[in-house]
C-alpha cells in the first residue's frame, strides 16, 4: 500500500493534534489537582495553623497572668480576672477553630479537648488555692495586729 504525501502530512498533523490534546488534558488534570491542594491549604490547613498559633498565645497569656497572681500575696485583682477571662475566651475560640478545621482525627480532637480541660481545671484550682492562701494570710496578719494592740 502506497501512502501519498498528503496522507503522510495529514497523519502527522493528526498525531501532533492527538499528542497536544493528551498533553493539554494532562495539564488540565494537574491544574485541577493543584487547585484542590491550594484550596485545602487556604481553607483548612492555614486557618488551622493560625488558630493553633492563637491558641498557644492565649494559653501563654493565661500562664503569665496566673504567674502574676501567684507571685503576689493578694487574691486575684479585677484587672487580672478580666484579663484571664479574655484569654480563656480567646483560647476557646481558637480551640474551636482548630477542631472545626477537620485536619485532626476524632481521637486527636478528643485528646486536645481533654488536655485543655485538664489545664483549665488546674488553673482554676491553683487560683482558688492561692485565693484561700491570700485570705488566710490576711486573716493571720489581722489577728496578729489585734493581738499586738490588746
Amino acid at each position: 500500500m502506497r501512502l501519498t504525501v498528503g496522507i503522510k502530512i495529514g497523519g502527522g498533523f493528526f498525531l501532533i493534534t492527538l499528542m497536544l490534546l493528551i498533553a493539554g488534558l494532562m495539564g488540565f488534570s494537574g491544574a485541577v489537582k493543584l487547585g484542590d491542594s491550594i484550596d485545602y491549604f487556604a481553607n483548612s490547613a492555614w486557618p488551622s495553623g493560625d488558630a493553633a498559633s492563637q491558641l498557644i498565645s492565649s494559653v501563654q497569656k493565661q500562664a503569665t497572668i496566673t504567674e502574676e497572681v501567684t507571685a503576689g500575696v493578694v487574691a486575684v485583682s479585677d484587672t487580672q480576672r478580666s484579663s484571664l477571662r479574655e484569654a480563656v475566651a480567646a483560647s476557646e475560640q481558637s480551640l474551636e477553630k482548630v477542631l472545626n478545621a477537620g485536619i485532626a482525627t476524632d481521637q486527636q480532637m478528643a485528646d486536645i479537648k481533654g488536655m485543655y480541660q485538664r489545664y483549665e481545671q488546674s488553673v482554676d484550682k491553683l487560683i482558688g488555692s492561692h485565693k484561700a492562701f491570700a485570705n488566710s494570710r490576711n486573716g493571720a496578719f489581722t489577728q496578729l495586729a489585734e493581738f499586738k494592740s490588746s
